[in-house]
């Protein structure tokens, strides 16, 4: 079925990405004559995605031979391959505000340029052509703008544009490399993550338009994939120590921040809870990556997965905040299941199951 967290290799032709001590992702080009068992995974800064409307879940596969973007619906377990092209294909959380498209990055015409494809497969749209590197994209809250990351004009910075690719502008305008980025969930402000001279991190906000730019979090050397609460209160982020990735939330208002009292996480991506109250991530424990939530004031610890030969990854919120999907990857059986579970009941429902 569909192997590996954030460990795994592309075959025939492909790329093997792993996870350092630090959680950064990490690409090795690779070929391999004989294709092992097809994978799902995250991509280097992707993840699977619940639409909107919950009604489908995006990932990213490569048991076609090559990395592509996959719907499924998740009620009746129709599966679609909506990036479609033997060249490489990636995604963030790039659903639409309105569950109709997903933006996504693709090496297909050369080099990496966003793209815009209908849930179904259906009306493709290139937004970015040039000499340089864009990815990342990410829908505004509105649904009238895309965001980016590009190097086009000499260091990364986040671009905005129409959702037809037009009117390309630059937002910020930092002297060193910006790494990650999030927006608020009412689209207001930004926060990034930038790469200093020293090779530590600085988490930034400011407001929606580049303006009133405030230093956050700096001085815990490597920060990472900042993560804004729903109503805009807190940042999640992770940080190194000691080799092992921490969870930290930070007050926005006062830059306050506490760490998390969990094991070491072994995911790049936790997710908020719709009601802002829990994050979600997988860590390793005894031997295998289970499934945990921690409340953000770091008052409770629940344990959600408890299995002796799997490991659950890639996880995400449906929009009510009463149901995760989420894939295991059986290491007894070489083969990997897309389940939904109840917060509530832990009833756990298999969605799709690839051979």
């Amino acid at each position: 079925m569909l192997k590996g967290l954030f460990s795994f290799v592309i075959f025939m032709g492909l790329i093997l990405l792993f996870l350092t001590g630090c959680g950064e992702l990490k690409a090795i080009v690779g070929i391999i004559e004989e294709p092992p068992e097809a994978i799902v995974t995250v991509s280097d800064n992707g993840h699977t995605a619940w639409s909107p409307d919950g009604q489908f879940i995006a990932f990213l596969s490569n048991w076609e031979g090559d990395w592509e973007i996959h719907t499924i619906n998740v009620t009746n377990s129709e599966i679609s391959n909506v990036s479609q092209h033997p060249g490489y294909d990636y995604f963030s959380n790039g659903w639409s505000p309105d569950s109709q498209h997903i933006v996504f990055t693709s090496n297909r015409d050369g080099n990496f340029e966003i793209y815009s494809v209908r849930y179904d497969g259906s009306q493709l749209i290139r937004l970015t052509d040039n000499l340089f590197r864009d990815d990342s994209p990410l829908w505004s809250a509105s649904g009238t703008n895309i965001s980016f990351l590009s190097d086009r004009n000499g260091k990364t910075q986040v671009f905005v544009m129409n959702i037809d690719g037009s009117q390309q502008t630059q937002l910020t305008n930092v002297s060193s490399n910006i790494l990650y980025y999030s927006w608020s969930q009412d689209g207001k402000y930004i926060a990034y993550v930038t790469e200093q001279q020293d090779s530590t991190q600085n988490i930034y906000i400011a407001n929606a338009d580049g303006s009133n730019q405030r230093l956050l979090i700096t001085g815990l050397g490597c920060v990472k994939f900042p993560a804004w609460s729903p109503n805009g209160e807190h940042i999640a982020f992770s940080n190194c120590q000691d080799n092992e990735l921490r969870l930290f939330v930070v007050d926005v208002a006062d830059g306050n921040f506490i760490s998390l009292n969990i094991a070491p996480v072994n995911s790049a991506w936790y997710p908020w809870s719709p009601d802002g109250q829990y994050l979600l991530f997988t860590a390793k424990e005894d031997g295998n990556e289970e499934i945990y939530m921690a409340r953000a004031d770091n008052s409770e610890f629940i344990r959600l997965t408890e299995t002796s030969s799997e490991n659950e990854y890639d996880l995400a919120w449906l929009s009510t905040g009463q149901e995760i999907a989420f894939w295991t990857s059986a290491n007894n059986l070489g083969r990997n299941n897309l389940y939904t579970m109840s917060i509530d009941t832990r009833e756990q429902t298999l969605v799709y199951s690839i051979p």
